[in-house]
């Protein structure tokens, strides 16, 4: 793999990322005051950013707000990483990214340098997998030790083994989504890609794709998750389709039937 400094790349990318979603807006640039990164002090930050997930859904309860704080976390540095290996064939510094808190969550990075690695795919899935495992690896830590500071109504963190399934789900997630826009990724290359990106990411067995039949006898990939989000808790929430603790197995696989032969 070659590292290599062309400011297009990160252009390119992130126009793709606010495409994808208008808040993952990014910028080359340092960290920031009030802003979440790898090794900084992070928890003002931190604190912050659980007290709006508490405030904006105080029914919820420490289970929700710890899981959803995570979740804030960690789907820009996944979706960054995806969407440049797999669109771009490359990797930018994700590992050492730094996150901005807006109003109602995370939106909003930087990257500490231009730089991008380039190289097969395979070997960019196993470099953006170690740089995700280390990331989290560090704001979980965080979150761990500002929860053994505080009451669970001022912070409480997400558990190690919930973490790391949210995370794997979140990965598996996006990559069907991508999977569906590139023709190239068909069943068994997106299963392949599953595998390569749990086990680079330190993630294996925390998640899964599988496949189901729909009614006119095409296969569809669907995500078997192992943890929930717990958003069924809010006021306004409602049963994941694919939740695997609210539901039987069956009534999962039936429901994500359902929500495919609609939108397949």
């Amino acid at each position: 793999m070659n590292a290599m400094v062309d400011t297009a790349d990160l252009d390119n990318l992130f126009s793709a990322a606010t495409g994808l979603v208008p808040i993952l807006q990014g910028e080359v640039g340092d960290h920031a005051a009030g802003w979440v990164s790898p090794g900084a002090d992070n928890a003002a930050t931190l604190r912050q950013l659980y007290a709006v997930i508490r405030e904006t859904n105080p029914e919820a309860g420490a289970a929700f707000w710890s899981a959803s704080c995570w979740n804030h976390l960690n789907w820009q540095p996944v979706a960054i990483a995806l969407l440049a290996v797999h669109h771009f064939a490359l990797l930018p510094k994700v590992g050492c990214m730094s996150q901005c808190l807006r109003q109602g969550g995370v939106g909003g990075f930087r990257l500490p340098s231009p730089h991008c690695i380039r190289g097969a795919r395979k070997h960019l899935v196993r470099e953006a997998g170690c740089q995700l495992r280390e990331l989290a690896e560090s704001l979980i830590a965080d979150m761990s030790r500002l929860a053994k500071e505080a009451h669970k109504q001022e912070f409480a963190t997400v558990k190690q083994i919930t973490a790391k399934r949210l995370l794997a789900d979140r990965i598996l997630g996006l990559l069907l989504r991508i999977g569906r826009h590139d023709p190239s990724l068909g069943n068994e290359e997106l299963q392949d890609c599953a595998c390569a990106w749990l086990e680079a990411a330190g993630l294996e067995s925390m998640s899964a794709l599988s496949p189901i039949t729909l009614s006119d006898g095409r296969e569809q990939l669907i995500l078997e998750r192992k943890a929930c989000c717990m958003a069924y808790l809010c006021a306004d929430g409602a049963i994941c389709e694919s939740c695997p603790t609210q539901q039987s197995r069956d009534m999962r696989l039936q429901r994500q039937k359902d929500y495919w032969e609609h939108h397949a």
